[in-house]
């Protein structure tokens, strides 16, 4: 329920990465500022919003139908989780300003210092340890809402106390919040947003399925999502990184840059899935050991993986499309292709095949991998015939 909007609002702060790669490769100082501070509004006015609809929504979660011993555990845990929100997109926003200015690795490490700060207060806080009361689940949502507070402020610290980024400080006090400014940012990072929404809701709503199969098969879902989650990292960043070459060479008019940094980068991420996908395979009994003991969970997931597996390719390189087309401001027509790629095949296959054909949770997983599917294959086309040397134009 959180993940969802999350993915959304981070969607729509990709906005910036994309107009101030853009606005560096035309060499123009005072529209990166802009593009930051209106894009930067922009995500926090949806942010705010959000998590006001999040927090009215907590008394109606029972409407998912989860077990029970799964919802009384969560209420408390989801309110505090809600609020971390906001930390999370300021860090967003600062972080997609130094993305577009291909100032990537400052972020990198304090995903790692969130990581690991993480780690050690749901030492103390969920077990209680050094004297700290044992708060539970409720400890952990702390944990998290601290380190991502923690994240934001030392990523803005960051911007403003970079000698390189003195010159884009200095425009920031000329810089006009407007609304003409962010509905131009709007209409990049709202169906980015909606592409993040789609094919994350999608997971989402695959996991609620799951959830009416069997408590086991939740978990073994979870696990199987997770593992796949963390191969998908690499063709996210991929992803990300590709959108900001594809902007700065957009930005300079450079037709044969665009092309070399698209194609290079499916073929790249092509690669690297094809080794996830034969990691998965050989692994399949052993990797879901390392979350649990219990023997039907590990059975399941193990099932699962075979899936996950095959979908690997299609997932890193639908991943790396998309960036590579928001990097030239095609966002529309990729925002229809994930909507029907996930709302109009994926979810309804997967319910069809679950339960209709009785195929429980192997039809879960055969309707996401054919979502992925269609996804990859209409956006790579999609790529690939904006940037026909025959064709292109920027």
């Amino acid at each position: 329920v959180v993940n969802i909007p999350l993915v959304f609002l981070i969607g729509i702060s990709t906005c910036i990465s994309v107009k101030v790669s853009q606005s560096y490769g035309q060499n123009e100082p005072a529209a990166v500022s802009s593009n930051f501070l209106n894009g930067s509004a922009l995500s926090l006015l949806w942010t705010g919003l959000i998590v006001a609809g999040l927090l009215v929504f907590q008394p109606f979660l029972t409407i998912f139908r989860q077990p029970p011993e799964v919802l009384e555990l969560s209420f408390d845990y989801y309110l505090i989780i809600v609020l971390s929100l906001l930390p999370v997109l300021v860090f967003q926003c600062a972080k997609s300003f130094c993305d577009g200015l291909s100032d990537t690795i400052p972020a990198s490490l304090l995903m790692l210092f969130g990581l690991l700060l993480n780690v050690f207060l749901n030492w103390l806080l969920i077990y209680g340890n050094l004297g700290f009361t044992a708060l539970g689940l409720t400890g952990a949502a702390y944990g998290t809402l601290i380190s991502r507070s923690a994240m934001a402020a030392l990523m803005v610290a960051y911007i403003f106390r970079k000698p390189v980024y003195a010159s884009f400080v200095s425009f920031f006090r000329h810089v006009r919040i407007s609304r003409t400014a962010m509905a131009e940012l709007s209409r990049i990072g709202i169906p980015s947003g909606l592409q993040f929404l789609f094919e994350v809701g999608a997971f989402a709503g695959s996991g609620i399925m799951m959830g009416w199969i069997s408590t086991e098969a939740l978990a073994a879902h979870q696990i199987a999502l997770n593992l796949a989650s963390l191969t998908f990292m690499v063709a996210l960043g991929l992803a990300l990184g590709a959108s900001v070459r594809i902007g700065q060479a957009f930005g300079q008019k450079n037709r044969r840059q665009v092309q070399i940094i698209g194609r290079s980068t499916l073929f790249f991420v092509a690669g690297l899935e094809f080794v996830f996908a034969v990691l998965f395979l050989g692994l399949r009994d052993y990797l879901p050991t390392l979350y649990v003991h219990e023997t039907i969970v590990i059975k399941l997931a193990s099932q699962m993986l075979l899936i996950a597996a095959l979908f690997q390719l299609f997932d890193g390189i639908q991943c790396v499309a998309l960036g590579l087309l928001r990097g030239l401001s095609d966002v529309r027509i990729p925002t229809a292709i994930t909507f029907f790629a996930y709302w109009v095949i994926g979810l309804p296959l997967c319910w069809a095949l679950a339960f209709q054909l009785q195929l429980e949770h192997w039809g879960i997983w055969i309707g996401l991998l054919t979502a992925l599917v269609f996804s990859s294959g209409l956006l790579s086309l999609r790529f690939l015939k904006l940037t026909d040397s025959r064709k292109i134009t920027l």
